[in-house]
């Protein structure tokens, strides 16, 4: 009975060895297959950590071409504005050269026709003789000379006057300010010791004339008969802000020592901003501003004008700056009244008398109720 216990027990352990055995080799399989699977995963996680990196490369390059986008979009708006200027200053210089040939024409008809006179004389005597035949034809030319001549000189009048008269009445009305930064002109309508006076700022480029046809120049003259006065600041750096600022708190500071009381602000395009900011600085005095095609960038704190009157005129075939920067002013000053023009474009010179009969008489009905309070 022992021994077959102990045989049976034997047989036993010799199939438990061979089980053992077996599941050391499963064992040794799985731990190979385990370090297997550990190198192929490591490998996966470093091919998932390179492109990982590669990503965090793509972002950094996408990021930094955000912010050369970034700064080529400020830079094009910059020469935006410049080509805002010029093409202001474009289109009044064509209109000055235009002017001015007109002007070389007449003279050049006034010389020829003189010239025909001349001629005439001179072969009066050679051709005395025949002095009937001779007359008639030189009649004839210089009578055609003289209509053409005639007709241009009324062209050129008509296209002179509202732009050399201007000019020379801006002339006698020229006053200086010696700065550091430069000489600052300011032209000035009216008595000095006005104590109602209007400002009037240019865009980017500067200039003195106005949007329409010369308002400013018009407007000055308009309200200096009705015994107020107008300043037109010529900038002595267009198109920075700070210092255009500057300038026209320069000629407030004139005006007040020569007994002003209050103050309109006007600006067309650039100059928008700069009477923005204009009245934001001295609220108390300011009794109204008029902006014409005004530009949004710069108004950012038009709200430090509290409840100053304000006028937006625009057009809404502004091929510059869009009537939504009008709308975005009266946004940022809390108030305001937006008047659009449906034809009008930068310049508005296709409303040109509508402004002439809008904006004097807001700006007396604003200096009315500012010496009223």
């Amino acid at each position: 009975v022992m021994h077959e216990l102990w045989v049976r027990t034997k047989h036993e352990a010799d199939a438990d060895g061979r089980a053992l055995a077996q599941l050391s080799g499963r064992a040794k399989t799985l731990a190979g297959q385990a370090r297997t699977q550990k190198r192929e995963l490591k490998d996966l996680i470093s091919v998932q950590m390179q492109q990982m990196r590669k990503l965090d490369a793509n972002l950094a390059t996408k990021k930094s071409d955000v912010r050369r986008a970034a700064a080529k979009a400020e830079k094009l708006e910059a020469q935006l504005r410049v080509l805002e200027t010029r093409y202001e200053t474009a289109r009044e210089a064509r209109h000055v050269l235009g002017v001015s040939r007109l002007e070389g024409r007449v003279f050049h008809l006034r010389d020829q026709a003189e010239e025909a006179r001349r001629r005439c004389r001179d072969c009066e005597s050679s051709l005395k003789g025949e002095g009937d035949s001779h007359d008639h034809c030189m009649s004839q030319v210089l009578h055609l000379l003289e209509q053409r001549s005639r007709s241009y000189v009324e062209k050129f009048k008509g296209l002179q006057l509202e732009f050399v008269d201007a000019l020379a009445e801006l002339a006698g009305n020229l006053k200086e300010a010696g700065r550091m930064e430069g000489l600052l002109q300011i032209w000035w309508f009216g008595a000095p010791g006005a104590t109602d006076v209007a400002i009037m700022c240019g865009g980017a480029m500067g200039g003195m004339t106005g949007p329409g046809r010369s308002l400013y120049v018009s407007l000055g003259r308009r309200l200096s008969a009705e015994g107020r006065a107008a300043m037109i600041v010529d900038y002595r750096k267009p198109g920075d802000l700070a210092r255009c600022l500057l300038d026209v708190c320069a000629a407030t500071d004139l005006a007040l020592r020569n007994g002003a009381e209050r103050f309109a602000l006007l600006g067309h395009s650039f100059g928008g901003a700069v009477a923005i900011q204009g009245a934001g600085t001295f609220p108390a005095h300011t009794a109204g501003v008029v902006t014409l095609a005004t530009q949004s960038a710069g108004c950012e704190e038009a709200a430090r004008m509290g409840e100053v009157p304000l006028l937006l005129l625009h057009g809404e075939r502004d091929s510059i700056l869009g009537p939504e920067n009008s709308m975005m002013v009266r946004a940022l000053a809390g108030h305001g009244e937006v008047r659009t023009f449906p034809d009008a474009d930068h310049l508005m010179t296709e409303v040109a008398d509508e402004l002439e009969e809008i904006v004097p008489a807001w700006l007396t009905a604003r200096f009315e109720e500012h010496a009223a309070r």
